[in-house]
């Protein structure tokens, strides 16, 4: 019975040693699982704080798009108006000009 009882022993010892390793190897598994969440998490961190900095940026750059189009609109506006001073500059110097030829000495 003692040789029995030593052998069982063994084999208990054995499996005990057997846990341990794979104890071991899980515990490992964990720290590498918890290090990749901590990389994650910086990595998460990192991007949002990357994505609040591009919504200023966006917020900023929308600013200047909105007082760029207004301005273009007011230079547009005052374009149209420079035409139209132009347009009436040129009927009057064309009136004038014809009003040269009908005048002496030229019209007679």
């Amino acid at each position: 019975r003692l040789n029995t009882t030593e052998d069982a022993l063994k084999t208990v010892t054995g499996q005990y040693n057997t846990t341990q390793e794979k104890l071991v190897t899980v515990i490992g598994r964990l720290n590498t699982t918890e290090d990749n969440f901590q990389t994650c998490t910086s990595r998460l961190n990192l991007t949002e704080y990357e994505l609040q900095s591009t919504k200023v940026n966006l917020s900023s750059e929308t600013t200047r798009c909105n007082r760029t189009e207004g301005r273009l609109e007011t230079c547009s506006s005052a374009l149209t108006d420079i035409k139209s001073q132009l347009e009436g500059t040129r009927k009057c110097e064309n009136i004038t000009r014809w009003d040269v030829f009908y005048t002496s000495p030229y019209f007679n």
